[in-house]
């Protein structure tokens, strides 16, 4: 499969349709249910439609689109006015092993400088 059409962008709120929020919450569960198995109680969830949408409100979450579906994502969180983090990196396993991951750290460190942290 080639994913060199793959675009990285800022999630905006005039995107933020609660089906695809969903959709996007659950599979920042399941990534992490399996990547973090054994460290939490079962049924723990990393994220929350209301928390999530926060997260977009904020413009804190960067995707990865292919073929105009969400095939990855980054959480880019403003800890101060110099300093930011990125987290909640997930990519759908069937698109894992081709750079998507890379793809999104790299924009979120560039968005982060653009930032001022």
């Amino acid at each position: 499969m080639n994913l060199t059409h793959t675009h990285i962008k800022l999630l905006s709120n005039s995107e933020n349709k609660s089906a695809d929020l969903n959709l996007l919450v659950s599979m920042i569960n399941a990534v992490f249910e399996v990547a973090e198995g054994g460290l939490w109680q079962p049924g723990y969830l990393r994220t929350t439609p209301n928390d999530f949408a926060d997260m977009v409100n904020k413009k804190e979450i960067v995707v990865a689109e292919f073929k105009d579906r969400i095939v990855g994502l980054v959480r880019l969180e403003t800890m101060s006015e110099k300093l930011s983090k990125f987290g909640m990196l997930t990519v759908k396993p069937e698109y894992e092993g081709r750079g998507i991951g890379g793809k999104l750290v790299d924009y979120a460190e560039d968005l982060a400088r653009e930032r001022g942290s």
